[in-house]
């Protein structure tokens, strides 16, 4: 599957955009998700890059290279209201063993942000993973306390409770986890939207495998304009 096309576009859209949206965020996102170290160097050069916000992000992906200073990158989330590096703070602190100190940063998550339990939860889950079945108990009743609707609480729940263990891997690196992601577009009489949709996708922070455009016997100009975008048709007779 050559997604390089594909990619290239996104790359170019997201660097157009910094202009435009005043931030680099974006364009940092797709290319950790790339594991591109070396643009990520060139970024951080880039004028947007030096207000205390990105020089946050980019110590946050020093973490994520073995580059230590998750407590003291911490302690300068106060007032943050980007969830991705709390998040990030918190995992690597949980890499490292260091449990009361992301508990410390999820408490004050929540204050920021009331009915979030993300970071409570990535807590909850690495305790349970450590044994320390109590401690992810009381912290697991916090979280269905805050939120009740949440199925993977309920089921870790149960899990500690029956002594069997969690099913799904604890996944603590800092970056976002590399995946395959395609989308497909069913195109029927949809020229007046195809061009938006199309661009829509492309303009997404993650890198994607593919965008498949599927001809569903559409009568109108649809399929021509979507092949003039990197996507993949697939052509149906009806």
């Amino acid at each position: 599957m050559d997604c390089t096309k594909l990619q290239e576009c996104q790359e170019s859209i997201l660097r157009a955009r910094i202009s435009e949206e005043g931030g680099i965020r974006n364009l940092l996102f797709f290319l950790l998700a790339k594991r591109d170290f070396a643009s990520i160097d060139e970024l951080a050069s880039h004028d947007d890059a030096q207000d205390e916000n990105a020089r946050r992000m980019f110590d946050a992906v020093s973490l994520g290279r073995g580059r230590g200073g998750a407590e003291s990158l911490a302690t300068r989330l106060d007032g943050e209201k980007d969830p991705w590096l709390h998040y990030t703070v918190a995992k690597a602190l949980l890499r490292e063993g260091k449990t009361q100190a992301a508990i410390a940063v999820a408490s004050r998550y929540l204050r920021l942000f009331p009915k979030d339990c993300l970071l409570l939860n990535l807590a909850a889950k690495s305790l349970a993973a450590l044994g320390e079945q109590e401690l992810a108990s009381r912290m697991i009743d916090s979280s269905l306390k805050l939120n009740p609707i949440q199925g993977d609480m309920v089921a870790l729940k149960d899990c500690l409770q029956t002594g069997r263990p969690w099913p799904v891997p604890l996944y603590l690196d800092p970056f976002p986890m590399a995946q395959l992601v395609a989308f497909y577009v069913p195109i029927y009489n949809v020229e007046q939207y195809i061009r938006q949709a199309i661009e829509g996708l492309i303009a997404q922070n993650y890198p994607l495998a593919e965008i498949i455009a599927v001809d569903d016997g559409t009568p109108d100009r649809s399929i021509e304009i979507a092949m003039e975008y990197p996507v993949r048709i697939v052509r149906h007779d009806r």
